[in-house]
């Protein structure tokens, strides 16, 4: 291993032997850039949350659309963008070796036209985003086979939820986090197989549990103690759940619960070996990622499934392979490099939002091609030479083997998934020259109802509460309330939330461990678990030093939980 200087935030990076063979079997020179700079420059390009209204630039229809009406893209809705209306190659141009090859591209991106949302096979989800095969959904992102949900990220497979984030196969949940298969879960998080819960943190195949951690196949636990049904039934009853200053005191109670009280494993992983990172699922030999299910021989990856001999890649899979700097595809790629939503795409270079296409450099927009360079159809032979010729040119301008830059994102870095991973302010973004959007929908000042005149109790709630304008306690920024949401709550049981969706999410986003990794020693101190005073075992963690929770390595963990 050697390590490189990162020119972008200059720190160090460590490349090792593993990532030399890869860099060696696809052609491409070392990274430049760290692996959360990589991160942070791909997602750039992933607008998910900010949604505005606007006319598809081909049928004149109002659509809802990731674009602005006075971005400088053009725009076409679902129906349009799919159809045969038009050609992509139309756009095409030749290739100018006098000038950057990614200045070329980001013309070519403002005159390829744009779908307005990203996602397929939806009923009645309109204002929805990355989301595919769902129904009768709201403001939900990342999401596939999602029914009746609202306000939700990545929730698969799921069925009238509010407020989750990270959920599989699960129904009548809220607010839960990291959580599957699970049905009546509310404020759960690391759960999974649990029915009928509130308040739990690291617990699985649990039933009737309330405001309790690290629970296996238990069944009326209350705080963490075994009672008789008839016990914990009264336990529950003395707690106004459909009260929000009720919520707020349990909910503090949670946060003392999970910070100072419960064992945290060091990683989570399943049936996974060899790996560094966190959420695992049957990985093996997979380093420095996050969250990824079904990976072999992959590193430097931020939610991927279905991975094989992959590097850097953000939101990709089902299946992939050999596949490089991508960002939000996947679906049968193979050695598909730096692309962006590209989809069941083969030998395919540098190109975005292209579908079922194969021999492609520099293309936009296109479906069911191949041989193709900057939209303009070539021979076989012809596309090998410019590409060769292409490829020859940025290695002597030390473009090849990087990512499309940051300046050519259509949108602001304050849009994207970057301000979620790696914050910034708006003085930092534009001294970079990154584009920051001023104009971000939504209103302030037009509530009709104060916070104060919402009733506490949501049994006190009256329909006509979806007629009115809230406002944020935490940003003033408007929202309302949606007749199939208030349904859910009325049916759970829960409050109303005094938040805006967005900071809903932001404060769920929060809990989560970030996607750094620290050197620590596991801080078990239990006398029968075989060793002296603390465990001298040490890990890689998303848990860093100054954090409160007890964190135990695997082998600590297992015996204290098992």
């Amino acid at each position: 291993m050697h390590k490189n200087q990162c020119q972008n935030c200059n720190k160090t990076f460590g490349v090792h032997d593993r990532d030399i063979e890869f860099y060696k079997k696809i052609d491409v020179p070392e990274p430049t850039w760290c692996p959360d700079c990589r991160n942070m420059r791909r997602l750039t390009f992933r607008q998910e949350r900010t949604l505005y209204q606007r006319k598809c630039d081909l049928c004149k229809k109002d659509v809802v659309s990731l674009y602005p009406a006075d971005s400088e893209y053009t725009v076409y809705c679902h129906d349009c963008w799919w159809s045969d209306k038009w050609n992509p190659l139309k756009f095409g141009q030749d290739y100018n070796e006098n000038q950057s090859f990614f200045k070329q591209f980001g013309e070519l991106m403002k005159k390829v036209p744009r779908v307005a949302t990203i996602g397929a096979h939806n009923q009645n989800c309109e204002f929805v985003n990355y989301t595919n095969y769902s129904k009768d959904s709201y403001l939900v992102y990342g999401c596939h086979q999602a029914e009746r949900c609202f306000y939700s990220w990545r929730a698969h497979h799921s069925k009238d939820s509010a407020d989750c984030l990270q959920t599989t196969k699960s129904e009548l949940c809220y607010y839960g986090i990291d959580i599957e298969n699970c049905y009546n879960a509310h404020f759960a998080y690391q759960a999974k197989d649990c029915q009928d819960c509130s308040f739990i943190f690291d617990c699985r195949g649990c039933k009737n549990c309330f405001m309790s951690a690290n629970l296996r196949n238990n069944e009326y636990v209350y705080k963490n103690k075994q009672l008789a049904k008839e016990e914990y039934e009264e336990a529950i009853n003395k707690h106004d759940l459909g009260s929000q200053k009720e919520q707020r005191k349990l909910w503090q109670e949670f946060k003392e619960l999970t910070e100072n009280k419960a064992i945290h494993r060091s990683v989570n992983a399943i049936n996974s070996e060899n790996i560094t990172g966190d959420n695992f699922i049957n990985a093996k030999n997979c380093h420095y990622s996050f969250n990824v299910e079904n990976g072999e021989n992959c590193s430097y990856f931020f939610f991927g499934e279905d991975i094989k001999d992959c590097y850097d890649g953000t939101f990709t899979g089902w299946p992939g392979e050999l596949m490089y700097e991508n960002l939000s595809g996947g679906v049968k790629n193979y050695n598909t490099h730096f692309g962006i939503v590209c989809w069941s795409c083969k030998d395919t270079f540098y190109s975005d939002n292209c579908h079922h296409s194969e021999n492609i450099f520099g293309c936009s927009g296109l479906n069911k091609y191949k041989y193709c360079i900057l939209n303009k159809q070539y021979s076989e032979s012809e596309y090998k030479d410019i590409k060769q010729k292409i490829e020859k040119k940025m290695r002597a301008d030390k473009e090849y083997g990087e990512f499309f830059p940051i300046e050519i994102s259509p949108f602001g870095y304050n849009e994207t998934m970057a301000q979620e991973f790696y914050p910034k302010k708006k003085e930092a973004v534009q001294n970079m020259n990154w584009s920051w959007q001023e104009n971000l929908p939504g209103t302030t000042g037009e509530e009709t109802i104060e916070n104060n005149q919402i009733p506490d109790n949501t049994k006190d709630i009256k329909e006509d509460i979806i007629n009115e304008v809230l406002a944020c306690e935490e940003c003033n920024k408007n929202y309302k309330i949606i007749k199939p949401e208030l349904d859910i709550y009325k049916q759970l049981n829960l409050p109303l939330p005094r938040q805006c969706p967005n900071c809903r999410h932001k404060a769920r986003w929060n809990l989560r461990n970030s996607f750094n990794l620290w050197n620590r020693q596991c801080m078990c101190t239990q006398p029968d678990h075989g060793h002296d005073g603390q465990c001298k075992n040490e890990f890689e963690t998303t848990y860093s030093p100054e954090r409160k929770e007890l964190v135990y390595c695997e082998e600590c963990y297992k015996k204290e939980i098992y």
